[in-house]
């Protein structure tokens, strides 16, 4: 049976796949038999479970298994691959195209497999050194920016005339460089120089130094091996060939000649061996303008590779300003330079170099031209645009670790979140063992709010960069570290992993250092510790704000902003959020902008002004719904509906949560399910509809549970302790106020603070009205007293209300009507929507006072609670 879709042919009998011009695409067994899945489903949502049992029936596999697998299947059918293959999110796979189904015989009409390639006379031959005689070169990276970029290039025509068959030609053609093996008397730089040359000459992909404990006979026969010895002073022999194979290519080149020319000879020599013409452009302009004629500039080149893969950006562009000035016409050290730049934060000095290389574009390869207009529209601000050139450039060498990395980033970074899930795998694959991927995860993760992957991210990034004696990486990644685990409050653990990274930190790199000093300010805030937090928080600031980094400039406006709301400055916290704002739109940061939004909404709700939480909040979901994240959503639509409850606005607030609720079920999102769920339930009971509120409750009960967070138990256990309290059953108040009162100290066994604090404040609240209604005026006070301390130095005007509110009422029990009035003057004006109930209830106790009406002084009881018991 054969199967025609999209100029592809698959044959299942054969088990071969062709493309339009009919020359077969290799696949893998597995690989061959997940596309065929999809091709017999043409147009089909397939599950997981579908995958799962036809490809391993007797197996428990990973879902990770199975997107590896997937990953393959587009590469078979690249460039088109991404398109054909499309990704379902949480559900499976489907083919986009429509299928044609031949039941013609399988061998009509298809192509013969090719003959071998024959070679033509190689040089002299000489035998490979033997293993003791030769080492793997201990410092060689390989996967250069451009020279990756590069080294997909097809020069040559599509159908390479094919030469005599000969027994010593290579049976397949090889798609990657293998690392170089050197002599103990060759300088590491050269072997590094011109492996990347040689990748970028041939159109290859360099492979990774190799894995402890391997050695060069175990690569694979698609892969060209290296060995350099000394041939005198200043020269070096060069020998190329295959694994488990005899020598077929020898060159010597000398150190005082042009290193151009030679290694072009020597990849033409290479190619000449292979069967492989002349590329198609070899004597014009543009391979000209992809490597240095001066062996210093192409070893100033290679190490500022290494330092850039490092994300070493001053020390690179050290050594890459006097190439590009000796050298004005080697492109490929402009954009690596235009690189370094953007990386310190020198955007306008990344945008002119990104120029002059645009300069040659009609000399220029399209993936470099792809490159360099990539670079210009990042450093300028233009990142949708950026995004877009990085994924054509993507698409055009799918097998390529830089533009995968690249355009993972981008996509991220522009809030592109299915799109950067998609390819960061890819990266990972094609860059195993390179810690920029799990340092990239890691930041995308932190704005996404995935706290705990972007823990395990980073965590994996600082191990391998460890491993590597890569110190920035893993200085990178453990400030990393340190900020996810002040997101889940686990402040002290955050604290050790950012001294683990000021001792990685190079003291000069004056980016890292303000990063350090802006998450030290926020952890040290975290933890109560202001004067200290805003020493360094305002470092941080001056840096940026000098450098022009305005993605982080933003952010440490942000954590200022939120430093004066927590010590009660709301004026200038909204000062510092407008600002933060602004900043951040113009960074193109919309992770930030949310952010922003978001907390400027929960101050003003804290504070009652209710109206303007909704302003903020109505900003932050138009964001939300333009980036596509529908976890940063629900948690959105969470807040607005609990503004809008709190504002009395129920039809609102029913609206948001039960557009929140499902999107929280998908995600697994257990804890956010469960407080929407509640307030479904509190919403149900203040329409009286007390079946419906018992189901709501049982559910949110349920949800908690589930999360296994104990902070999400604490608010299940406070909301019961306090309807119960309404409801005038003290006894099982008592039982669930305890119990909230355990799952915090549970909570607070995590080395969270912040968040708890509140916790704790709104409990010592329920503790005092419980114990107020059951005449235990001691308790009481102890209780006030204890969420009083529990909300000094915070900007949460509606708590402190609420506080004044018990207060006055124990003061009133306790014989001094005097300072309960007086109690309730001082709260001044509550007319804000947030505080519309507060002010009821202070009008409705200041005439219960008046009148001596004693028992009016507590709330009334609300009328369901007859039922919901």
């Amino acid at each position: 049976m054969r199967y025609r879709f999209e100029g592809f042919t698959l044959d299942s009998v054969e088990r071969r796949l062709l493309d339009a011009q009919g020359a077969e695409r290799g696949c893998a067994p597995k690989t061959f038999d997940a596309l065929q899945l999809l091709v017999e489903n043409g147009g089909q949502l397939l599950r997981r479970e579908q995958f799962h049992q036809r490809l391993w029936p007797r197996a428990v596999v990973a879902d990770e298994t199975l997107g590896k697998l997937i990953w393959q299947v587009r590469k078979a059918l690249a460039p088109e691959g991404e398109t054909l293959v499309e990704t379902v999110p949480r559900h499976g796979y489907r083919l986009r195209a429509q299928v044609e189904i031949d039941s013609a015989p399988p061998s009509a009409g298809l192509p013969q497999t090719a003959p071998a390639l024959a070679a033509p006379e190689p040089p002299a031959a000489e035998s490979l050194p033997t293993p003791r005689q030769r080492r793997i070169l201990p410092g060689l990276s390989g996967l250069g920016l451009l020279m990756l970029l590069l080294a997909g290039l097809q020069w040559w025509p599509a159908e390479p005339d094919l030469a005599v068959p000969g027994e010593d030609r290579p049976l397949s053609v090889p798609t990657a460089l293998a690392a170089a093996e050197t002599d103990a008397d060759v300088p590491p730089w050269v072997a590094e120089a011109l492996s990347a040359a040689l990748a970028l000459e041939l159109g290859m992909n360099e492979r990774p130094r190799a894995r402890l404990g391997e050695g060069v006979n175990q690569t694979t026969p698609a892969v060209l091996t290296q060995h350099l010895s000394s041939a005198g002073p200043n020269r070096w022999r060069w020998q190329i060939g295959r694994p488990h194979g005899e020598l077929q290519v020898t060159m010597v080149l000398e150190g005082d000649a042009d290193v151009r020319i030679q290694v072009q000879q020597t990849a033409d020599a290479v190619r000449a061996y292979l069967g492989l013409p002349v590329p198609g452009l070899a004597q014009s302009a543009s391979r000209e303008t992809l490597l240095p004629q001066q062996w210093p500039s192409l070893r100033a080149y290679a190490e500022a590779d290494s330092l850039l893969m490092q994300r070493r950006g001053a020390q690179a562009a050290a050594l890459l300003e006097p190439v590009v000035a000796a050298e004005p016409g080697f492109v490929p050290a402009l954009s690596l330079l235009a690189r370094a730049y953007y990386l310190q934060a020198r955007d306008p000095e990344a945008a002119r170099v990104a120029r002059q290389g645009l300069a040659r574009s009609a000399q220029l390869p399209p993936e470099l031209r792809l490159t360099l207009e990539s670079q210009l529209d990042e450093a300028e601000g233009r990142f949708d645009e950026a995004y877009e050139r990085a994924q054509a450039l993507h698409q055009l060498l799918p097998m390529r670790y830089v533009p995968a990395l690249t355009a993972a980033r981008l996509a991220g970074h522009t809030g592109r979140n299915t799109r950067f899930d998609q390819l960061i795998e890819v990266a990972r694959e094609l860059g195993a063992g390179y810690p920029e991927v799990d340092l990239l995860d890691s930041v995308i993760s932190l704005r996404r709010g995935q706290h705990e992957r972007a823990l395990a991210a980073a965590e994996a990034s600082a191990d391998a960069a460890d491993m590597l004696g890569w110190n920035s990486i893993a200085a990178e990644a453990r400030l990393n570290a340190a900020r996810a685990l002040g997101q889940l409050q686990r402040f002290e653990p955050g604290l050790e992993q950012l001294g683990r990274a000021r001792a990685l930190a190079d003291t000069d790199d004056a980016s890292l250092q303000a990063q350090l000093n802006l998450v030290e300010g926020t952890l040290l805030m975290d933890l109560g510790r202001f004067a200290p937090a805003a020493e360094r928080l305002q470092q941080a600031a001056d840096w940026f704000r000098s450098s022009g980094a305005l993605f982080e400039l933003a952010s440490v406006l942000d954590i200022q902003g939120q430093l004066a709301e927590a010590q009660g400055q709301l004026g200038q916290a909204r000062r510092l959020a407008d600002e933060s704002l602004q900043v951040a739109e113009a960074s193109g940061d919309r992770h930030v902008a949310v952010a922003i939004c978001l907390r400027m909404a929960q101050a003003y709700l804290n504070a009652g002004e209710i109206d303007v939480a909704r302003h903020w909040l109505s900003q932050a979901v138009s964001r939300v719904e333009a980036i596509g994240n529908p976890g940063l959503l629900a948690t959105t639509l969470t807040d607005w509906a609990l503004s809008a409850w709190q504002a009395g606005s129920e039809d609102e607030a029913l609206a948001a949560a039960g557009r929140a609720l499902p999107i929280s079920l998908e995600d697994q999102d257990w804890e956010l399910a469960s407080t929407l769920s509640g307030l479904l339930g509190d919403l149900a009971l203040s329409s009286n509809k007390v079946d419906e509120a018992r189901q709501r409750l049982d559910q949110a009960r349920a949800y908690a549970e589930r999360s296994d967070q104990p902070l999400a138990l604490v608010q299940i256990e406070r909301e019961q302790a306090r309807r119960a309290t309404q409801c005038r059953d003290y006894p099982a108040a008592g039982v669930h106020l305890q119990s909230a009162r355990a799952q915090l100290a549970t909570a607070s066994a995590d080395g969270r603070h912040v968040q708890l604090r509140r916790e704790h404040a709104l409990l010592a609240l329920i503790a005092a009205e419980l114990a107020l209604r059951e005449q235990r005026l001691e308790d009481a006070a102890n209780a006030i007293e204890e969420a009083g301390q529990q909300l000094d130095g915070r900007a949460d005007r509606m708590l402190r209300v609420q506080l004044a509110l018990i207060g006055a009422r124990r003061l009133y029990r306790s014989g001094n009507p005097t300072g309960a009035q007086d109690r309730l003057r001082q709260l001044g004006d509550l007319k804000s929507a947030g505080l519309a109930r507060s002010a009821a209830a202070r009008e409705r106790l200041q005439q219960a006072m008046s009148h001596g009406e004693e028992a009016a002084i507590d709330p009334p009881q609300p009328p369901w609670c007859a039922k919901l018991r």
